[in-house]
């Protein structure tokens, strides 16, 4: 069983993906009567409920869980699980970085962003935001796919890279098919369109970015792209970058031995009180004592391992 998570895990944790090179992994454990503490990581991690129960906590409180939950913990986003009784569950991790699951038709479903983009929280987040309830036959596929990949994960017969990448594929839009069910989901051009300027803005968060920049690449005006990026997002465009800029700050943090104003001309702020200013608001904590926090954790995590 691979938990015991630390409050931050590395996204170069090489012990946690089985196969480092496809960057993917995933376990299926049954918990009874047993804590899955609170635990952070930048990796994406899919978590999905065949059977018993239990508690979610989040950031946002603690919620019941059923069979047919599936939870997707995107980016920096804080989890655990409590109050378990015979709860069966499968996690999915990857990094979408490395590996090629987000295809332009994949992030043009109308429900990709609310679910798998990270670097900004969704304010006013509640449990029904979060989570994806699956109908019967809808979880029924996802166990076929699971079973699916797990053969392909433990065999790794020739192609099984291409095999878990399809299939992850295949429940990424399973799950947001689900999700837009249920909830008010962008139209597909929309989707389209928002996609564009939250890839620019993935590429180029370093640079000075405009408002009117990102519309014209948008093909809408600036009303419009405030309106449409907010109605998913849950915020502005350039809230959104600032927290996209955190959010690489705090890997540059978990990476590299770095100070603060090193971090923060890396991740495209200009200067460095700003930045201070911008993570406090963001993580609750400043800087520097996010980076005393890591270095604490990465003692322990080093005396541990004699």
């Amino acid at each position: 069983m691979r938990y015991g998570f630390p409050p931050v895990l590395p996204v170069t944790d090489s012990g946690l993906f089985g196969d480092p090179a496809i960057a993917f992994g995933m376990d299926m454990v049954t918990y009874n009567a047993e804590t899955h503490p609170m635990h952070q990581h930048a990796f994406t991690e899919i978590a999905i409920i065949f059977g018993g129960s239990g508690v979610h906590c989040t950031e946002h409180g603690k919620y019941s869980v059923s069979p047919g939950d599936v939870y997707v913990m995107a980016g920096a986003r804080t989890h655990g699980f409590d109050k378990t009784q015979k709860m069966q569950l499968v996690n999915l991790y990857f990094i979408p970085e490395r590996l090629p699951v987000y295809t332009d038709d994949v992030r043009a479903q109308p429900s990709f962003f609310p679910l798998f983009v990270p670097h900004a929280q969704r304010r006013g987040s509640t449990e029904a935001r979060e989570r994806v309830r699956l109908a019967t036959h809808d979880l029924t596929r996802l166990r076929a796919l699971v079973d699916t990949l797990d053969h392909e994960y433990r065999h790794k017969e020739r192609g099984y890279h291409s095999m878990i990448t399809g299939i992850l594929m295949q429940v990424i839009v399973l799950l947001c098919r689900a999700y837009g069910k249920v909830h008010n989901a962008m139209a597909p051009t929309a989707s389209r369109r928002l996609g564009a300027v939250i890839y620019y803005l993935d590429q180029h968060y370093r640079d000075d970015i405009r408002l009117e920049q990102l519309a014209r690449l948008a093909h809408l005006s600036v009303s419009q792209l405030l309106r449409v990026f907010r109605r998913a997002m849950g915020q502005s465009p350039m809230s959104y970058l600032t927290h996209l800029r955190v959010f690489k700050a705090t890997e540059l943090m978990r990476m590299r031995d770095v100070n603060v104003t090193e971090t923060a001309l890396a991740a495209g702020f200009n200067d460095a009180h700003y930045f201070s200013h911008a993570f406090r608001r963001v993580m609750g904590t400043t800087p520097r004592a996010y980076l005393k926090t890591l270095g604490e954790e990465k003692q322990k995590t080093d005396i541990s391992a004699y």
